[in-house]
């Protein structure tokens, strides 16, 4: 019976490197072949690298068209690694979602043949960087289960810290800003090139001090990184600290701020509870703060008016609502067209019944779509229902 197995595995590779002469890019197993790949990983000493990514996911999307296709990633991919590609939400992809705690996406994992994980990062990778990630999972120094080890065993040396860090922060490890912490206590000037950046980055706690400081040294940070990006910290700070409270926690949250950040407390008040109504089921007491939020401090920001003009698309069939939700996607479409909010456009042109200009701004986006190289087949499909509105 083994003999038969690996008969059966010296010919499916075979087969895939045969198919690999004429592909120019990563040759993938696909969906219900984990056990497989398990297999051939340990008769062919490689690791597997697993694309764990979902159907909707944009940037899962970009990996497969812009770097997967590569000749030169397929070259080294095909001869390093068994390349397996899996739905996350169908099949075997659901255990192994479990299993391996994937939990964003593109998860990109380097698993060896007894199914433990050497490597892992997020994210969409450029060529260079995908590259790049195969040398860092078959370097037994640079892999994350080696880093890890070495932490473990008390490897506390400023620099192997700051990378550390660096990369938990990457996986979204909630041990990231502690062993930023870490490292900062080992260096004396936090506001040197090489640090205040970093601070930044790892400001994300409240009751941290790395963000008291970034706080009582608020004028040298906006300097650096901009009044905006000061803004941003100390927002995400707060809001990380009380948005999992079931009421919200107004009273202490805009204390805070005001603390923090008297100058401009009251916007980010009311940005906060604009972000813990958003998770409400109330979504017309969500729609009141926006209207509110947005007439007192309009936003300039083009994706920003995408974004909420989609989410009233998505969420509401109240015309009036409907329609200012149009006015902050017409004024996204004049700060910066593109493919996005011109199909924002179009689909809440539909939902109000206006067909004839939701058709034309469903064709612009899909012209747009074509000289970007963007998938357009939604708004195809949008505009086939517009075309049986009366």
């Amino acid at each position: 019976m083994k003999k038969l197995i690996t008969v059966f595995f010296v010919q499916f590779a075979l087969v895939i490197s045969l198919f690999g002469q004429e592909s120019k890019g990563i040759n993938f197993l696909h969906n219900k072949m984990w056990g497989e790949a398990l297999q051939m990983a340990r008769e062919q000493n490689k690791l597997i690298f697993l694309d764990a990514y979902t159907t909707w996911c944009g940037p899962c999307k970009m990996l497969a068209k812009n770097v997967f296709t590569d000749s030169k990633v397929g070259e080294v991919y095909n001869n390093k690694f068994i390349n397996v590609k899996m739905d996350m939400e169908k099949d075997e992809g659901l255990i192994l979602a479990k299993r391996y705690e994937v939990k964003a996406y593109p998860t990109l994992l380097f698993i060896n043949h007894r199914g433990d994980v050497m490597h892992r990062v997020l994210g969409y990778h450029d060529i260079e960087e995908f590259l790049e990630l195969a040398n860092a999972a078959t370097d037994p120094t640079k892999s994350t289960s080696a880093l890890n080890a070495r932490y473990n065993k008390g490897d506390k040396s400023p620099e192997f810290l700051r990378n550390y860090a660096v990369i938990l922060d990457e996986l979204g490890d909630e041990r990231a800003p502690y062993v930023a912490e870490e490292y900062l206590m080992k260096t004396k000037d936090w506001k040197s090139e090489e640090n205040y950046k970093f601070v930044t980055d790892f400001a994300t706690n409240m009751d941290s001090p790395i963000f008291k400081y970034v706080v009582d040294n608020k004028a040298f940070f906006q300097e650096k990184i901009g009044k905006e990006g000061v803004t941003k910290i100390i927002n995400n700070a707060v809001s990380r600290k009380y948005l999992t409270s079931t009421s919200g926690n107004f009273q202490e949250a805009e204390q805070a701020f005001k603390k923090f950040y008297p100058e401009n407390s009251d916007q980010l008040f009311q940005r906060y509870k604009l972000t813990f109504l958003e998770r409400q089921p109330d979504f017309n007491a969500y729609a009141k703060e926006v209207f509110s939020y947005y007439n007192k401090y309009p936003s300039k920001d083009p994706q920003e008016l995408n974004a909420i003009a989609w989410e009233f698309y998505e969420k509401s069939d109240d015309k009036s609502q409907l329609k200012k939700a149009l006015k902050w996607a017409e004024t996204s479409c004049k700060l910066d067209k593109s493919y996005y909010n011109m199909d924002t456009k179009c689909a809440l042109l539909y939902k109000l019944g206006k067909k004839s200009k939701a058709l034309a701004a469903g064709k612009e986006a899909i012209e747009i779509a074509k000289k970007i190289g963007e998938d357009y087949k939604e708004t195809e499909n949008l505009i086939a229902k517009i075309n049986q509105l009366k």
